[in-house]
């Protein structure tokens, strides 16, 4: 969804400063216009079951829930009669060290689609191991435009929140619901770790599988072109591959992480060591991406 709100206003503003520098009368000091206000608040709606849960979930956690990328308008002029207006909205796509951007893409979810199922998947099951957010925004559709098929995403951090495609869990699988409360952790760790721990990954925790394969970079290689013929994916310090035209490959740089990512967040380190124990690369590899999410505040098991 673009949004093309500030935009306007920025360009009425421009026109109305370039209109009063042009003006010769001598003008008022200026006063301050408004206070500043903080919008990621919630305020309690008795009179709407899905609004009255949401001022419960921001009671409980601190952590605001939204439906609405809206979150305040005001007016601050007009131009030939026409109002211009400030809009304080949730910054999904834009990053400070990316800018804007047209990833992703989303929905607004209707009033019907609401459920409180989602709110207690929230507070129970995703708020328990995130870092401290500034804000939720429950979406509807949730995508990546692409070539073909948009990508659909299960969560993606922004500036000012964290945007996640609501579900009806009451209508899952413990499977799916499963499978989709692990997608939403591992991408927004994903993405934590890409903006905040960039540097780090490459030299503590892309550099493990590297170091054991001096001669061929490691990844997405067939594990015979690596591999002595005794050595397994495991000994590289891999805990997943690929099969590709009927040939094992090690996986590629995102694959990896996404797989060590669902490692941490799914287990204690005493159990991932007691599966691993003959592997040190595995438990290495395991040791730094816990120890990086910690760093960010996840709260992991064990």
């Amino acid at each position: 969804m673009v949004n093309y709100k500030n935009n306007i206003w920025c360009i009425g503003l421009l026109s109305a400063m370039f209109m009063s520098g042009s003006c010769s009368k001598k003008e008022a000091a200026p006063t301050p216009s408004n206070k500043d206000e903080n919008y990621l608040v919630v305020h309690d709606d008795p009179n709407d079951p899905i609004g009255h849960a949401v001022y419960e979930l921001y009671q409980a956690t601190g952590i605001p829930v939204f439906y609405n990328d809206t979150l305040a308008r005001r007016q601050v002029g007009d131009s030939a009669g026409i109002p211009i207006y400030f809009y304080t909205t949730l910054m999904v796509a834009y990053s400070p060290s990316t800018g804007a951007s047209n990833d992703p893409r989303y929905t607004l979810l209707p009033k019907e689609r609401r459920v409180k199922s989602m709110l207690d998947l929230l507070k129970n099951e995703l708020l328990t191991v995130l870092p401290p957010l500034p804000s939720v925004f429950l979406t509807d559709s949730l995508f990546t435009p692409a070539q073909g098929t948009p990508i659909i995403r299960d969560a993606h951090v922004g500036f000012n929140t964290v945007a996640i495609r609501s579900v009806d869990p009451d209508t899952m699988t413990a499977d799916a619901k499963g499978k989709y409360v692990l997608s939403i952790l591992t991408r927004v760790a994903s993405q934590k770790l890409q903006v905040l721990k960039s540097a780090l990954l490459e030299t503590d925790f892309y550099s493990i599988s590297r170091g054991l394969s001096p001669y061929l970079d490691p990844y997405f290689v067939q594990l015979a072109a690596i591999s002595d013929g005794s050595q397994t994916l495991e000994d590289f310090g891999f805990i997943t591959s690929v099969l590709y035209h009927n040939k094992v490959y090690t996986p590629d740089k995102t694959r990896d992480i996404q797989s060590y990512l669902e490692a941490v967040i799914s287990n204690t380190p005493d159990a991932f060591n007691a599966n691993y124990a003959n592997y040190p690369a595995v438990l290495k590899k395991f040791a730094v991406i816990r120890s990086m999410l910690t760093d960010l505040k996840f709260k992991l098991p064990g």
